[in-house]
């Protein structure tokens, strides 16, 4: 109900209760002289208008309220009328005097719902009621205080090493999540800032964040992306069989074999989403010690504005290794399998992608080949990670399976020692409840999960 709408429902209500009152008051004069102890008034002209003495009060636990004696006496606010919706530490219910005192707003005395941000000051409106800040998965606390500094990113960093983590959060499973928490925090346009290393990263704005460059959290070669790689799939390449590709959201793809593209039939299979996982965790790491390196992780953070991406972030995984030479005639073992593309988490009050988000996978290395200068083997590619790049990322010369993107699964390897190409990874978003993401012209690969809620306080 809107708030205009109080004032003529409260003066009918009150004029119902008055032409109750004077019925049961002017009956009550026709039978006996005993006044009705239901009837009540509170100054000198509402006493008048009923033929009452001024101070004719309730009984105690009752309120004098449109000139009935009215039960407010609570427990918990679920017990107060709407006209007094509050429960006070007397017991007694009363009309709020300021928003505080409300989930929505307070309006006239009477508690209603939010309808904009603008009425909660500093905090946001979701599903009627004003909210402070969200609770983010994976770091639920980091809201709970705020930093002061601007913080614009447009250099690379390690979050192994780099003085930018704020805070170091341990997970359940005993990974770590490199926290750079500040005020508001941005990445230039045309600014391309790289990250690598150990841990997770989480980039954490009190109001605003905004990706108007680019985020890259990609694996490369064998090398994981930051938090990606902790684990790995897809068979071992052998002399006789090309390694398979790491599997994530999807399955992998089957290395190569003598019988045929495809015939080593050991491709990783897929995974839990890693929504549904405790701790935020990256892409898989793709077959062999020198299998392309899983994806990033990475989750934004906006605990009381808006996500912005207008450039690009991505977490694909990297290409495996060619074949293994002994010699120039006799193979050690197949190409190695590709790498799975990660896991990117945006959460916020409000996100808007008109950008470009990618997890691709790597693709696998490819079988020995012969030119006029010698035999040669070659690793597979990176997942292509370019600005509205959704195409497979080609796997190494001869015979590697491309890695997995947007409506296309992870190849195999050709019949020979071709490895697997990696899966896909995951792109997730959270807001409150009454929120939702905008995601206009915006390229991603693969496509957004469906919207989760999140919690807020």
């Amino acid at each position: 109900m809107q708030f205009s709408a109080w004032f003529p429902y409260r003066s009918w209500m009150k004029s119902v209760a008055l032409m109750v009152l004077l019925l049961l008051v002017g009956t009550a004069g026709v039978a006996c002289t005993k006044k009705n102890p239901e009837a009540c008034c509170t100054t000198q002209e509402d006493c008048d208008a009923f033929g009452l003495p001024l101070g004719t009060d309730c009984a105690e636990g009752l309120t004098c309220l449109f000139n009935r004696c009215t039960e407010t006496s609570c427990q918990t606010e679920a017990d107060c009328p709407t006209t007094l919706p509050h429960c006070g530490a007397d017991g007694q219910c009363f009309e709020c005097e300021a928003s505080l005192e409300c989930s929505g707003v307070c309006s006239e005395g009477q508690c209603v719902p939010c309808s904009t941000n603008e009425e909660c000051g500093e905090g946001f409106c979701a599903a009627g009621s004003c909210d402070t800040a969200i609770v983010p998965r994976y770091l639920p606390d980091i809201c709970d205080t705020l930093e002061s500094r601007d913080l614009v990113l447009s250099t690379s960093f390690d979050t192994s090493v780099d003085l930018l983590c704020s805070a170091i959060a341990p997970q359940s499973d005993g990974t770590e999540i490199c926290v750079v928490h500040a005020n508001t925090i941005t990445v230039p346009t045309s600014d391309l800032v790289q990250v690598s290393g150990s841990r997770a990263l989480a980039l954490v704005a009190d109001q605003d964040l905004a990706i108007a460059g680019a985020l890259e959290i990609d694996a490369n070669d064998s090398t994981n992306g930051a938090g990606g790689g902790l684990s790995s799939s897809g068979g071992t390449p052998t002399n006789s069989l090309g390694g398979g590709g790491a599997g994530f959201a999807t399955d992998g793809g089957h290395g190569g074999a003598a019988s045929g593209d495809g015939g080593a039939a050991n491709g990783g299979p897929a995974t839990t989403d890693p929504a549904d996982l405790p701790s935020l965790v990256g892409g898989i790491r793709g077959s062999g010690a020198d299998g392309g390196g899983g994806g990033g992780a990475a989750t934004l953070i906006s605990c009381r504005g808006t996500i912005r991406v207008d450039g690009r972030i991505s977490v694909s995984g990297g290409g495996g290794a060619g074949a293994t030479l002994v010699n120039p005639t006799t193979i050690q073992a197949g190409g190695h399998g590709g790498g799975s593309g990660g896991y990117i988490v945006l959460q916020g009050v409000g996100i808007e992608i008109t950008g470009a988000l990618f997890a691709n996978g790597g693709s696998g290395g490819g079988s020995p080949f012969t030119n006029l200068q010698g035999t040669f083997t070659q690793p597979g590619s990176r997942g292509l990670n370019g600005t509205h790049t959704t195409s497979p990322a080609n796997g190494g010369r001869i015979g590697g399976g491309t890695g997995g993107a947007l409506d296309n699964p992870a190849g195999v390897g050709r019949a020979g020692v071709g490895a697997g190409g990696g899966s896909i990874g995951f792109l997730q978003t959270y807001t409150p409840s009454g929120k939702s993401p905008s995601i206009s012209a915006a390229t991603t690969s693969p496509d957004v999960s469906a919207n989760r809620e999140l919690e807020s306080k």
